[in-house]
């Protein structure tokens, strides 16, 4: 994941174009792409800093890269090139907790893809587990699970809410 640095404070992630990904069940072709931004926080009086997550877009594609699964955090609108939050019009809907959209070709779930599903906060740790465990991608490395399970477990300590 590339991320591209505004300030000292304020970064954004990027996994994009999408990473091309390949199920050992099926041999069947998915795509991730990712997009965070987040910020560094002063830790309470203390000269200690911890990331704060602003916003999140987790995208689960086809080969192609076209959308099947996204998970959503965008609690503001936040303008990508200044990282201003963007005051939405008065037409406009924001849709502030964590949410999914599922894009599915079954006449009976079409009208899911534009609906904001709500999902709780999910860790970046989760989408990969479930690329791994559920879609059976294979991973790039044998010791995944130690590194997700360290790195979750550094958020789970650091998480706010």
């Amino acid at each position: 994941m590339s991320h591209v640095k505004h300030g000292d404070a304020i970064k954004i992630y990027l996994l994009n174009p999408p990473l091309k990904l390949k199920s050992r069940k099926d041999r069947s072709e998915y795509s991730l792409r990712a997009h965070m931004i987040t910020e560094i926080v002063d830790v309470g009086g203390t000269k200690d800093k911890k990331v704060r997550t602003r916003e999140y877009i987790y995208a689960i594609g086809d080969n192609a890269g076209d959308p099947l699964l996204e998970f959503h955090w965008h609690p503001n609108k936040i303008n990508p090139t200044t990282l201003e939050i963007v005051i939405p019009s008065k037409t406009e809907k924001v849709i502030q907790i964590p949410h999914i959209h599922i894009y599915a070709n079954n006449n009976y779930l079409k009208d899911l893809r534009k609906k904001h599903i709500p999902s709780g906060r999910v860790a970046f740790e989760d989408v990969l587990s479930f690329l791994v465990n559920d879609l059976k991608i294979v991973p790039s490395r044998e010791d995944w699970i130690k590194i997700l399970a360290e790195t979750r477990k550094l958020f789970d300590a650091d998480k706010t809410w």
